[in-house]
C-alpha cells in the first residue's frame, strides 16, 4: 500500500484549515496570523500562514514549511509519519509502512513491544543516574523509592553514550538494536541518538518500556524523544502515550496529562492511573489506551496557561477529546483546574487539591 502522495495531501488539506485546528488565526491582508505553537510566542502573533502558497513561517523561531511540515513539527513526527497521520483522515487513503528519503528507504515499524522492552531495560542497566538529576527528581515530588523503581537514568555525552552502546552490542548483538528507536549506524558504528539529559522510560499499558524521552538542559525543545529515523538501522519513536498504573488494579478513573515525567509525579501523589501524551495536539494517542483500560471517568489535566491563544488551543483539544471519548467509549469526561503552578504536578507538590468538573 502506497503512502499518500505529498502533493495530494497538500491539495486535500489546506494549511489554513489544519493550522486553525491547533491555534486561533486572524486575517491580515492575504495572510493569516496567530501565536506560534513552537515557542513561547508572547506579544504580537508571529506565525504567518500564507493560503496562496500553502506555507507558514514564524518570524521569531524561523519555523517554516507546508502542511506536512507543520504537523510533523507540532506532533514530533517525521515527515513520513505526518503524511500518514494526514492520510489517515481520508477514508480512501492507502498506506505502506515505509517512505523514501534521498539515498535509502527508512523502515518505520519498530520491533515488537517485548523486544523493545528487553533492549531498553538492558540499556538502562549500562547507565547511572547523576546526582543533579536525582536531586531535581526529588524536588519535583518523587521519592527515592519511586526514582529507583521508575529507572530514570542520565544519558551522558557522546563519548560515554557510544561506550554504553558498545556494551549493549556486546551483550545483545548488533541485530538486536536494529529498528529500535534511539539506536542506529553512523560512520559504520552503532550509536545512540545525539541527545543528552535525563532519560525517562515511557511505559505501555502492560508496563513494558515502549520508548524513551529525554529531558534536556535546553529551554526550547526541552523534551526530546530517543529516536533515530534518519540513521541506518534506526527507527522513529512514534511518540507513544505513557501509562502509569496504580499499585493495585487499573482503577475506574484515568487522569490524562502531558509528558511522562509529569504523569509519574501525578500517579505517585494521587495513587491513581495516569496517561500522558506528548502534547495536547497528540491526544489521539490516548484513545487506544483508554479503550483498553475502560475507565468510568477520564479527567483531563493538561497544562494551564495564562496566554489567551494557548488556553484557546488547550480548551479546543480538550473538548475534541471529550467528544470522541464519549462517543467511542461512553466514558464521563471531566476537566481539572488548579491555581498553583502551570502543571498539575506543580499544584500537587504544593499541596493543592485540583477542582474537577464535568466537561461539557
Amino acid at each position: 500500500m502506497a503512502l499518500p502522495d505529498f502533493k495530494d495531501l497538500r491539495r486535500r488539506f489546506p494549511i489554513e484549515e489544519i493550522v486553525s485546528e491547533r491555534i486561533r488565526l486572524q486575517r491580515q491582508g492575504r495572510a493569516l496570523v496567530g501565536r506560534c505553537p513552537f515557542h513561547q510566542d508572547k506579544g504580537r502573533p508571529n506565525l504567518t500562514v500564507y493560503p496562496e502558497t500553502q506555507t507558514y513561517y514564524c518570524f521569531v523561531c524561523q519555523a517554516r514549511g507546508d502542511v506536512v511540515d507543520f504537523v510533523a513539527r507540532l506532533e514530533g513526527l517525521t515527515q513520513g509519519e505526518a503524511a500518514k497521520r494526514l492520510g489517515d483522515r481520508a477514508p480512501e487513503s492507502e498506506h505502506r509502512v515505509t517512505f523514501t528519503r534521498p539515498g535509502r528507504e527508512i523502515d518505520l515499524p519498530r520491533r515488537t513491544p517485548e523486544h523493545l522492552d528487553m533492549v531498553y531495560r538492558v540499556f538502562l542497566g549500562t547507565l547511572e543516574l547523576g546526582e543533579a538529576h536525582r536531586t531535581d527528581l526529588v524536588r519535583r515530588g518523587l521519592t527515592p523509592e519511586a526514582i529507583h523503581e521508575r529507572a530514570y537514568r542520565t544519558l551522558p555525552d557522546r563519548v560515554a553514550r557510544d561506550a554504553a552502546t558498545s556494551r549493549l552490542v556486546r551483550q545483545l548483538g548488533a541485530d538486536a538494536l536494529r529498528s529500535v528507536p534511539g539506536f542506529g549506524i553512523e560512520h559504520g558504528h552503532w550509536t545512540t541518538a545525539n541527545v543528552e539529559g535525563l532519560l525517562i522510560p515511557v511505559l505501555d499499558v502492560s508496563g513494558r518500556i515502549a520508548g524513551m524521552q529525554v529531558r534536556t538542559a535546553y529551554q526550547r525543545g526541552k523534551y526530546r524523544w530517543l529516536s533515530t529515523p534518519s540513521l541506518e538501522g534506526g527507527a522513529s519513536s512514534g511518540g507513544p502515550a505513557h501509562v502509569r498504573l496504580p499499585e493495585r488494579g487499573r482503577g475506574r478513573i484515568v487522569w490524562l496529562t502531558e509528558g511522562p515525567l509529569k504523569a509519574d509525579v501525578v500517579a505517585l501523589t494521587l495513587r491513581q492511573c495516569v496517561v500522558a501524551v506528548p502534547g495536547v495536539g497528540a491526544w489521539g494517542r490516548a484513545l487506544e489506551v483508554v479503550g483498553e483500560l475502560r475507565p468510568r471517568t477520564v479527567i483531563v489535566a493538561f497544562d494551564q496557561d495564562s496566554e489567551v491563544g494557548t488556553a484557546f488551543v488547550v480548551g479546543k483539544h480538550s473538548r475534541d477529546l471529550a467528544r470522541v471519548l464519549r462517543r467511542k467509549y461512553g466514558v464521563r469526561v471531566c476537566v481539572a483546574s488548579w491555581t498553583s503552578g502551570k502543571g498539575i504536578d506543580d499544584a500537587l507538590v504544593l499541596g493543592e487539591k485540583p477542582t474537577v468538573e464535568v466537561l461539557v
